[in-house]
């Protein structure tokens, strides 16, 4: 990610999910915002899934297609 232009590391989703579980898991209730943030992350790992099965257009590499359907499908989550 260094060598691309305005990229941003941001971490794993892996990571930041967990952070979230925690904060859950922390509150006396449940719900409210952790609860909300891990409802995004499992719509975004839904869309990874679907990424992966995805068929790319005729002449289209694999990674092109994968990233076209994420910022179809993982930018408005």
């Amino acid at each position: 990610w260094r060598t691309l232009e305005r990229a941003t590391h941001i971490g794993c989703m892996a990571h930041s999910r967990r952070r979230f579980v925690d904060a859950l898991r922390a509150r006396k209730k449940g719900g409210g915002p952790p609860e909300q943030a891990l409802r995004f992350f499992e719509q975004l790992y839904r869309v990874e899934r679907q990424a992966r099965d995805g068929i790319p257009e005729k002449g289209e590499p694999q990674a092109d297609c994968i990233r076209r359907f994420r910022q179809q499908h993982s930018i408005p989550v």
